[in-house]
């Protein structure tokens, strides 16, 4: 698989300090590839990232289910 390019916290928030990370704790996410019938790829942006990215986010455990 090729990639486009990899990009990190500091392409996003280029005037943000960052702080390194020295552990990483794992975090459940859902990303979603949806095509259409010419092989295109559905992507999000948002104005402040100005970046593209599958759409998805993040899952919380501890979330209420609701009423069927």
């Amino acid at each position: 698989m090729t990639h486009l390019k990899i990009i990190n916290d500091k392409d996003i928030f280029p005037g943000k300090e960052m702080v390194e990370i020295t552990e990483w704790v794992p975090r459940k996410t859902v990303k979603v590839i949806i095509k259409n019938n010419l092989g295109d790829i559905a992507l999000v942006t948002n104005p402040i990232h100005n970046c593209f990215l599958l759409p998805g986010g993040g899952i919380d455990d501890n979330i209420r289910k609701l009423p069927s």
